[in-house]
Formats: C-alpha cells, sequence, structure tokens
C-alpha cells in the first residue's frame, strides 16, 4: 500500500481552530509590520514573515503578539539570528522583551477551544482588537 504525501486535513475541532488562527494570526502580523524594518537584521522593504522569536511548538507564546514579528524571508527561514531578534524586540517592545518571552514559553499551556475561536474572531478584526483581547485572557 503506497502512502500518500497529500496533507490531510483532521477532523479534530481543535486542531483545525490552531491552524485556522496560524493563517489568521500571521496575516494579522505581517499587516501589522509591513512598513516596519525587519526585526532581525533592520533590512527595509523586503518580503516579510511573522517570525517567530520563541518557536510556534511553545503554546504558551505562539500567539504572543510580541513573540512573533515581521522578519524578512531570509533570516525567518535561511539565517538563525536569535541573538538579532532578541535585540530587535527590546528595541521594538522594551527592555526585558525577549528574557520575558523566553520565561514565559517555558510554562505549559493548553487552550481550550472557545479561547481559540476568541482569538481567531479578534485577528480577523486587526491588531488592535487583537491586542486588547489577548491582553485580556493573558493576564
Amino acid at each position: 500500500m503506497r502512502r500518500s504525501w497529500i496533507k490531510r486535513k483532521s477532523k479534530d475541532p481543535k486542531k483545525q481552530a490552531v491552524n485556522k488562527l496560524d493563517t489568521y494570526f500571521s496575516k494579522m502580523i505581517r499587516d501589522r509590520d509591513a512598513n516596519l524594518p525587519c526585526i532581525s537584521c533592520g533590512a527595509v522593504g523586503r518580503q516579510i514573515d511573522a517570525g517567530h522569536f520563541r518557536p510556534r511548538g511553545h503554546m504558551s507564546t505562539r500567539w504572543d503578539y510580541k513573540n512573533v514579528n515581521g522578519q524578512c524571508v531570509k533570516c525567518n527561514r535561511f539565517e538563525s539570528k536569535g541573538y538579532e531578534y532578541s535585540l530587535g524586540l527590546d528595541a521594538r517592545w522594551g527592555k526585558g522583551t525577549a528574557d520575558a518571552l523566553h520565561k514565559l514559553s517555558l510554562k505549559m499551556k493548553s487552550w481550550e477551544l472557545k479561547e481559540l475561536e476568541q482569538l481567531i474572531d479578534a485577528s480577523k478584526k486587526g491588531y488592535i482588537i487583537y491586542k486588547q483581547f489577548y491582553d485580556q485572557i493573558s493576564h
């Protein structure tokens, strides 16, 4: 029997919500940072990704709007610039942001389906609404 390499959609509602939130959140971050330089190298005018400081596997920071910033494709996909990213974080969000995100990422977080759906709705409405809602539920 041959395996198909076609990616199948999950029937699990929580996994579907995670995938949907990833899509809307990434777009929101790219829109927010469209006119800002790359968080890692400072390049301007390049195509940007929504680059994570702490990897997406850390659920406690996966959708934290400070953890994900506009990062040029070169830095995000091909170069590991964790140190430079941390400097950019502290410059953009305030001294100690990189350290705080690192500590937060070490905490376990299990998102409920309802929370994921609320974050999806907030991300569809734009960064300001998302930020307000995220700050309410994460504190």
